[in-house]
């Protein structure tokens, strides 16, 4: 039978009469694909670094492959390759102890390493750190020395580097070489687990009890049925109470004080709760103490599941009065602020209501009609600025204003003081946008003065006035639209020349809002205003 058939499929074997090596099937499709692998074994392995019967050979890709020789039978396998398996795994700690695991540091500073395809495998703590040197723009010397600052030094002897999982120790040797081979060049660590430590396991019961009883929150450990198993101290002070309650529930406890149990079903309730969801719950008490304080209190109830059963449950309490109590004061105190805020904004709009009302007593007694317009002019920017406070006075929120109501309710306003002989029809077009107090306010000043242009030099001149108000939010830009029926604008208008202090302010309040005017005279005059929401 020949030696062809022992072999595995990722083993191979020097054959001195042939002179050449057998190979399993893996083996020999390795051998082909992987230029390096090739050349060296032609080499017969003479010039790469063999270390406890192990060799690297890494290609210029970062394809890589662990050779693992048997000395009594010159055997050698393929133990792990980079193309052997793309699936991820886990770190597993038991299966993994025996492994040797390596680091890699090309020349380039690119590094591969043996555990790529583990995920939370603890040696990911220094390749990682090596990985993020060479994307830094270090070099294989300066790499070199960051190794050193690890504690992870070269040479044969080695030494021992201590890395954490799971609250556990593992403590591995190291052996760290410089290779300077004619095609693999750079430094190889490899590593070996050789301790773990579990520090925790070295505490005894009476240790795990002080920390219980030294815990300043309530701690309660219960059977299914809602028994007592274990209290600490801190939950209940008298030792006899604690002694009694231990098998008992909050049930006995009510009926041996004669006291009544409504909390004690709401607790049973959100205990049935968390057993049932399989999860943490929580539930706030209101207690009245022996000296007749009001106190809170906020439970919690949490399964302890082993392998997938519910075997007991836990439950915890702090006292969070001085939490409740901060809360009910900030929130009185909130509600006085917006109460003197919705007061600040009244008298504000009262104020103004008292300025636009000796305006219209001006506005009455005056002979000539354009100083009479000019008078309404002031009114209507009065009014725009008083809707707000009016509007923020009504409302639950003092931080923004809805536009498009505010908007109307001006126009109808303008309609009853400027359209004095003529009935004007009045269109709204679009969707509420709330905006800040500031943005509103120039929005509505924006609009009064278009308004206003509407009422002194398009309604005059047509038999069926109609004005229309668009307001659309439309990717993030809200786009609003005021226009008429009217005449337009001249042929000869220049706006830069011969504009009025309404169109000036009109590009004032467009600025303000860092917004796109457009104005078009098409049967009638078009208002586009675009600005960022």
């Amino acid at each position: 039978m020949s030696k062809m058939q022992f072999l595995k499929s990722n083993q191979f074997i020097w054959n001195s009469e042939k002179r050449e090596y057998l190979c399993g099937a893996r083996a020999a499709a390795l051998m082909q694909e992987s230029d390096l692998f090739k050349r060296t074994s032609e080499n017969h392995f003479q010039d790469v670094l063999w270390f406890q019967d192990r060799c690297l050979i890494v290609e210029q890709d970062q394809r890589w492959i662990v050779l693992k020789r048997d000395h009594e039978t010159d055997l050698i396998e393929i133990e792990l390759a980079s193309t052997f398996d793309d699936k991820k795994e886990k770190f597993d700690l038991v299966k993994c102890a025996s492994d040797i695991e390596w680091i890699f540091v090309s020349e380039n500073s690119e590094v591969v390493y043996s555990f790529q395809k583990q995920t939370g495998h603890p040696i990911h703590q220094l390749s990682d750190a090596l990985i993020r040197f060479g994307k830094q723009g270090l070099n294989l010397t300066q790499i070199s020395e960051k190794l050193n600052d690890l504690e992870v030094f070269e040479g044969q002897e080695g030494g021992a580097k201590s890395f954490t999982y799971r609250g556990v120790v593992l403590e591995y040797a190291f052996h760290r070489f410089t290779l300077n081979q004619l095609e693999m060049k750079g430094e190889v660590i490899y590593f070996q687990l050789r301790n773990v430590q579990r520090p925790f396991e070295k505490f005894s019961a009476d240790f795990y009890k002080v920390v219980l009883n030294s815990a300043a929150v309530d701690i309660a450990v219960f059977d299914l049925e809602q028994r007592y198993m274990l209290i600490n101290e801190f939950a209940v002070k008298n030792k006899e109470v604690r002694n009694w309650l231990i098998g008992r529930t909050d049930f006995d406890y009510c009926e041996f004080k004669g006291t009544d149990d409504t909390m004690a079903k709401v607790r049973k309730e959100f205990f049935e709760q968390s057993k049932r969801e399989r999860r943490m719950v929580e539930m706030e008490e209101k207690i009245v103490d022996a000296e007749g304080r009001t106190r809170y209190s906020l439970k919690r109830f949490k399964p302890i599941i082993v392998q997938d059963e519910i075997k007991y449950m836990m439950g915890f309490g702090m006292d969070v009065t001085a939490v409740i109590e901060a809360q009910e004061q900030l929130q009185k105190s909130l509600l006085e602020k917006e109460a003197l805020l919705g007061e600040i904004h009244h008298r504000v709009k009262n104020n103004l209501t008292v300025v636009y009302s000796l305006l219209e007593l001006q506005a009455i007694q005056e002979k000539n009609a354009d100083i009479a317009f000019a008078y309404r002019e002031s009114q209507s920017r009065i009014k725009a600025m008083a809707l707000v406070h009016e509007m923020l006075y009504k409302s639950h929120s003092f931080e923004a204003i809805e536009l498009f109501s505010y908007l109307k309710n001006l126009a109808e306003h303008l309609q009853h003081l400027l359209a004095v002989n003529k009935i004007v029809e009045l269109k709204f077009i679009g969707e509420a946008v709330d905006l800040p107090i500031s943005t509103a306010v120039t929005c509505g000043l924006f609009a009064n003065e278009i308004l206003t242009n509407s009422y002194k030099y398009a309604i005059p001149f047509v038999d069926s006035p109609v004005i229309s108000i668009r307001l659309e939010e439309v990717n993030g830009f809200v786009e609003m639209e005021i226009s008429d029926n009217g005449p337009g604008l001249n042929k000869d208008f220049e706006e830069g020349k011969n504009a009025s202090l309404g169109f000036k302010l009109m590009r004032t309040f467009a600025s303000q809002l860092k917004g796109d005017l457009e104005i078009k005279s098409e049967n009638g005059l078009i208002y586009l205003l675009k600005f960022k929401k």
